[in-house]
């Protein structure tokens, strides 16, 4: 995807970063419901040209062309006319996903976050009283507490060194006495339901593996897009079973049916993530948005719409360990599969909920998708070119990205919780406050300093920090120097009199950042990207290539370590798959099934897990409520 600065800008939708007379909202506007909301809402004054607009527009499919353009000009000069928060509520109160970028001190100050006690203040010797982001989840037993403020520079180091160290290699004692124990490992598995049961065989041959430390643990996987389908991904690396009841009659990977060549034509970026861009009779099996994360997981179909899926699902439910849920607040409450009845089923049930903003608060019911998100908490607004404003980067997805580690550890923080009490419980892991964690030096410095984060685009605060152009198209060079003594080495090897004076200390770096890049980039552009990156490694100088995805898959450094594994599916092919993100020993990450065709497990999972005769399983197939096929 290179340059694309939004993949959403196809048939009826538009996404990205429009202006307000205040700032930017984030518009995300991805089917044709939303479209059709945007066109009633822009319109909805009434005027002759506001009818005309509408009758134009309204259920208008395939955009393209003059009308494109006539449409987003319109777009422009309404979101332009008015206030952000004025836009974000319009919108939203019309179910249309559009929110407002928030700054850090706005942040601070909303009372969606005042009113969920996102922050908390704490009192420190030497700055006062100040409100730090709290937990990013909450659970029974969670047991977070803010106990003290960072501690000055050797505040405990006498207590530390009084202390010393345990006979024990097993860690460090720390009681005074010297005759505490070591805290030992909690093993959770002998409180589990019994889940011996075998797994389906996998579809190739790397699935014979060393257990993991979560084998015997069941996860019921109602997760949809990215970071609660990442979440669950995570548990199943560490031997987890992970099972998703997938609808036939819904959508649970984004991809219609009916996908064909033909119709992903039109659509750029997203008609490369199929398999040499062939959908294929299966799309929904064969789509890369959802197969990155599939790896490990079951698919078994059940229309949760119907008494008989739902049924099933309870059943299931009553013999697995934890359920990860990210859809919109108030989704399962409508399928009548809420807390009360999730519970009722297996009181010993973890369900970890992912409302994007909460299960309360002012702003917990809104629509949205990751960038939405983002704009809320802070992050969206930070973000652009160095000079620029919030609007020239385009869409932010790092909720998205944070998630998935969150929701895992809170899972494994609750099974812990489960092992010592026996009890289920409900986390509520709000997205954004955890990406608010990722962010207190900002809340911190607005209250200091009553500012606002800059936009650095590549730049950093303190280090003399950019990317260079090489001699090959699009090839570009990152380059970060910490200190004079580093870049009195960068001056001598590229060999410039002229640099070296620019940039001698770090108040000369950051006063002459633009001189100092486009001094190197004379020097960057001659010089193929391997030369510079080994040369400026050499000299103890921060630098690395600015890798695409495709120059990812030819790279020596992850081959050899064996990061992308080839794997095989009947209904994808043969490709290369990510590994996990970090190894340890005695044990294989990312292992087995590539990926679960849908209703792949439905023998499994109705038969073995849930006991249905072959004559109940026949039934339903022959009405069509379980089948191996989406349907939508």
């Amino acid at each position: 995807p290179r340059g694309v600065r939004s993949p959403h800008r196809h048939g009826a939708t538009f996404t990205g970063p429009f202006r307000t007379t205040d700032g930017f909202v984030m518009v995300y506007v991805t089917n044709q419901a939303f479209w059709n909301r945007f066109v009633e809402v822009m319109t909805a004054e009434g005027t002759p040209e506001d009818l005309a607009f509408r009758e134009r527009y309204l259920n208008m499919r395939t955009v393209a062309g003059q009308d494109r353009d006539d449409f987003m000009a319109k777009v422009t000069e309404w979101i332009g006319a008015r206030r952000k928060v004025e836009v974000m509520e319009q919108c939203e109160g019309a179910r249309i996903p559009v929110t407002a970028y928030l700054t850090v001190s706005e942040v601070l100050a909303h009372p969606h976050f005042r009113d969920r006690g996102a922050f908390t203040a704490l009192e420190h010797p030497e700055v006062g009283v100040l409100e730090y982001a709290a937990t990013p989840w909450q659970m029974a037993g969670g047991g977070f507490t803010l106990r003290r403020p960072a501690p000055l520079l050797d505040e405990h180091g006498e207590e530390i060194r009084a202390e010393g160290w345990s006979d024990d290699p097993a860690g460090f004692d720390t009681s005074p006495s010297g005759s505490a124990q070591p805290t030992r490992p909690v093993r959770w598995l002998s409180a589990m339901p019994d889940a011996s049961q075998s797994k389906p065989p996998a579809d190739d041959d790397a699935s014979a593996s060393t257990p993991g430390p979560l084998t015997g643990v069941r996860v019921v996987d109602l997760t949809v897009v990215w970071s609660g389908p990442g979440g669950t991904t995570l548990l199943g690396d560490l031997g987890a079973e992970v099972i998703r009841p997938e609808g036939n009659n819904r959508m649970s990977r984004q991809v219609s049916a009916a996908t064909s060549k033909e119709s992903i034509a039109a659509t750029g970026y997203h008609g490369g993530t199929y398999p040499d861009k062939d959908p294929g009779e299966r799309p929904y099996d064969r789509t890369a948005l959802f197969n990155w994360h599939a790896r490990n997981k079951l698919s078994a179909c059940m229309n949760l719409e119907t008494p008989e899926g739902r049924e099933a699902f309870l059943k299931l439910v009553a013999v697995s360990d934890v359920l990860v849920e990210n859809n919109s607040n108030g989704v399962l409450e409508k399928l009548g599969i809420g807390n009360d009845e999730l519970l009722r089923a297996n009181p010993a049930l973890i369900i970890a909920r992912m409302p994007p903003m909460g299960a309360s608060g002012p702003m917990s019911t809104f629509l949205g998708y990751g960038p939405n998100f983002n704009s809320l908490v802070g992050i969206a607004a930070m973000d652009g070119y160095a000079g620029d404003d919030a609007g020239s980067a385009g869409e932010n997805y790092h909720m998205d990205e944070a998630a998935p580690a969150g929701v895992a550890f809170a899972v494994l923080a609750a099974l812990r919780h489960r092992a010592r009490t026996g009890q289920g419980q409900v986390i509520e892991f709000a997205q954004a406050e955890n990406v608010m964690a990722e962010l207190g030096e900002f809340f911190l410095d607005s209250q200091l300093n009553h500012r606002d984060p800059p936009i650095l685009g590549n730049r950093d605060p303190h280090s003399f920090q950019d990317v260079l152009p090489t001699a090959e198209d699009d090839v570009w060079l990152a380059l970060t120097i910490t200190d004079d003594e580093r870049f009195e080495r960068l001056a001598e090897l590229v060999g410039d009199e002229e640099l070296r004076e620019l940039g001698s200390t770090a108040g000369l770096r950051r006063r002459n950042h633009d001189r100092l890049v486009e001094r190197l980039t004379g020097w960057s552009r001659s010089r193929p990207v391997t030369d510079l990156v080994d040369d400026l490694q050499r000299i103890g100088v921060a630098a690395g290539e600015v890798m695409s995805e495709t120059r990812l898959l030819a790279d020596e450094h992850l081959a050899e370590r064996g990061f992308f594994v080839q794997k095989h599916h009947r209904h994808v092919g043969t490709h290369r798959y990510p590994g996990h993100q970090w190894r340890v020993d005695g044990f294989d990450l990312a292992s087995g099934r590539v990926t679960c065709g849908f209703g792949e497990d439905n023998d499994y999972v109705y038969r073995t897990l849930l006991g249905y005769s072959p004559e109940e399983l026949a039934d339903l197939a022959e009405r069509g409520l379980v089948t191996d096929r989406q349907l939508a």
